[in-house]
């Protein structure tokens, strides 16, 4: 059957969802009224479980709306309102069915079956369509224009969705329930990418749509993008490089002025040089070899890569390739379109005077500036390639750290949802990643074995305490039918007290093991020797060993190993170890306390020569509330060596029963001290 379930309380609904899955129902879970009435007013169901105290529309208005419109599907309320007046008015509502909380599962799967037997009341749909859009829900078959469309389960339950609730608006939050069974946002863009992906094929323009919700990015394109920045490791990745760009950027640019600076320099020293030449061809008086000296390297430099001007006293061209400019003595520079030189390019001039003349040489700043364009080029390059290089890098870097990240996050996750096998997983790489993993993984095994602990005591409590209980209830009620026959109960009186006094024996150890368990008794642990305390539980014991027929011997005992312990809690061991073999083996036996040094370890063992225990039977005694089928009729709780393994545990110790031949052997093996180690 396809049940609807309206319930607030999550535990209770995910105990009912489970139950009815494992079933072979499948249930829809809502904890909102007015969405729980939408849903069951949409889509077609077998039976209606409502709460009545939920939030938004309480579960009475819910079944009424659903009657007055029509929808005589059978309900059931599931409500801890269980009053007379209640009941009643719940099934004059339209219910057809009332089961208070606390409830047996069973019954309620039983009152299920019985309305779904009921015959239906309203025709189902089979077959859905949208426009040019058909949908069989029987064959699983979705056409277009008479073409089929081949869909997975996954977009074929998004169609399906989507169809029902054509002309209406289906929110993210309902497709994550409806589709993927999320009840909660898992903060991927599932929803988004799986609706891109159907709508293309199946969707007819304008008919389906799907609304999300406000600041939640519309497109698939965005979600990855908005994930991706919002991403830590990108965030570094992407801080990194901008601070390997900004130190390319800044060496770069040093780079390049110095290299400028330099081309100038060299510039000067051309100039210069050039003028010092034809400065040494002047003698005094001697004109006329200057002029030579200036025409043959103007006619040298016919590219106008260099020009030389000689000019008289008066200011009148004498020779070279430049007319008559009048520039200060020393270096200047000429603009490039200045008159008299050439419009390619600025100029680098050093004019003096030689004799009565004046000689000037210029040099083009062209091949300068050719070469400072080609490193500037070079340079922009080379950023772009480090830019590109460093952002993608650390894009790359950022993504693996993100999905080990990510890795951390679901299982955290699974964990959330009940999952608490989940680990996280470890590469192997020994980085600081690895490390809060394994930290992690440290915390989710203690939280698992808790939890554990935490079920099985609810379960033994639930299960175990059951028949004790009954007992006592049992022993009073007859004493209640001797009183009213004025027969002496005193008699029941004690059994029945002797009754409770086991059960608050039961209960008080039970606290126990769960305070041990805790850790609760570190804070009292000391240094002391194991020996000592083996020896001193061996004293006390002996002569009740006698007294039961069985003799009690200590063995290859050494003083001198060291542990960290409660006292008090290794003596209330030992106790627990001599006194299950005492009473679990028939009178002769002989039982064997020993305490010795083997490798790096302290053993303790507390053997015995009697009937032993089944090889399939030695794991399961340390267990609440356990006992052996042949030890139920002897005193006891069942939580003696629940008690060992919890103080071995505090301790650090390993705790197992091992077969002896003939007989059991109960083995504890306490790590030594540090220092011992090092000192032997």
């Amino acid at each position: 059957m396809r049940i609807l379930m309206l319930e607030d309380d999550k535990k209770t609904a995910a105990f009912v969802a489970k139950g009815l899955n494992e079933a072979g129902h499948i249930c829809d879970h809502l904890a909102d009224g007015r969405d729980a009435l939408f849903q069951a007013t949409r889509e077609a169901y077998d039976v209606f479980v409502v709460d009545r105290m939920t939030p938004g529309l309480d579960g009475l208005s819910v079944v009424k709306s659903l009657r007055a419109a029509g929808v005589m599907t059978p309900v059931i309320f599931l409500t801890s309102v269980g009053g007379v007046d209640d009941r009643v008015e719940g099934l004059q509502a339209g219910a057809d069915d009332y089961l208070v909380k606390p409830f047996a599962f069973s019954e309620l799967l039983a009152r299920l079956q019985a309305l779904g037997r009921r015959p239906p009341v309203q025709e189902q749909k089979t077959v859905l369509k949208v426009a040019d859009l058909e949908m069989d829900l029987v064959k699983r078959h979705v056409a277009r224009q008479g073409q089929s469309i081949e869909l997975q389960p996954r977009e074929f339950r998004l169609l399906e969705v989507l169809m029902r609730g054509e002309g209406r608006v289906i929110t993210r939050t309902m497709l994550l329930e409806r589709v993927w069974d999320f009840h909660f946002d898992p903060k991927t863009s599932v929803v988004e990418i799986m609706s891109a992906v159907c709508a293309p094929r199946s969707t007819a323009p304008s008919r389906c749509h799907c609304s999300i919700p406000s600041g939640t990015p519309a497109t698939a394109s965005m979600r990855p993008v908005e994930s991706l920045l919002r991403s830590t490791p990108f965030r570094l990745a992407l801080a990194f490089s901008a601070f390997v760009i900004l130190a390319f950027l800044l060496t770069g640019g040093i780079v390049y002025q110095t290299m400028s600076a330099n081309l100038d320099r060299r510039l000067d020293d051309s100039v210069r040089q050039a003028y010092s030449m034809i400065a040494t061809t002047y003698a005094e008086s001697d004109v006329d070899d200057l002029i030579i000296a200036v025409n043959s390297h103007a006619v040298g430099n016919a590219g106008n890569d260099q020009l030389i001007s000689l000019t008289g006293a008066q200011g009148e061209s004498l020779a070279g390739n430049l007319s008559a400019i009048d520039l200060p003595e020393g270096f200047a520079i000429v603009p490039e379109g200045t008159p008299g030189f050439p419009e390619t390019a600025p100029y680098r001039a050093y004019s003096g005077k030689v004799g009565s003349t004046n000689l000037t040489v210029a040099q083009s700043f062209k091949e300068t500036e050719e070469l400072e364009s080609l490193l500037l080029a070079s340079f922009v390059w080379a950023a772009a390639i480090v830019a590109g290089l460093a952002i993608a890098g650390g894009a790359f870097l950022a993504s693996r750290v993100q999905r080990r990240l990510d890795a951390i996050g679901d299982t955290m996750v699974a964990v959330s949802q009940g999952k608490l096998e989940a680990r996280i997983p470890q590469l192997g790489r020994d980085d600081d990643i690895d490390g809060v993993s394994i930290q992690i993984n440290a915390a989710l095994d203690r939280l698992g074995s808790l939890v554990e602990g935490m079920r099985q005591v609810s379960s033994d409590i639930a299960h175990d305490l059951k028949t004790p209980l009954n007992r006592l209830h049992m022993i009073l009620d007859g004493a209640a039918d001797k009183a009213g026959k004025r027969v002496d109960v005193s008699p029941d009186l004690a059994e029945a007290r002797a009754e409770s006094t086991q059960i608050n024996e039961t209960f008080d150890a039970l606290l126990r093991i769960a305070q041990i368990e805790a850790g609760a008794r570190r804070a009292r642990f000391v240094q002391l020797d194991l020996t000592e305390v083996v020896a001193s539980v061996a004293d006390i014991y002996a002569e009740v060993a006698k007294d039961d027929g069985k003799v009690l011997l200590i063995e290859n005992c050494i003083a001198g190993d060291m542990i960290t312990g409660d006292r008090e809690l290794l003596t209330q061991l030992f106790a627990n170890l001599i006194e299950n073999a005492i009473r679990h083996t028939p009178e002769g036996t002989r039982i064997e306390i020993s305490a010795n040094r083997q490798a790096d370890s302290l053993v303790a063992e507390v053997r015995d020569n009697g009937p032993g225990i089944p090889s399939e039977e030695q794991e399961k005694v340390f267990r609440r509330l356990y006992r052996l089928d042949k030890s139920r009729s002897t005193p006891g709780t069942g939580l003696g060596l629940s008690l060992v393994k919890a103080i071995a545990d505090l301790h650090g110790a390993a705790v197992s029963m091992q077969p002896r031949n003939p007989g059991i052997a109960a083995v504890v093996v306490f790590p030594i001290l540090t220092g011992q180690l090092s000192a032997r």
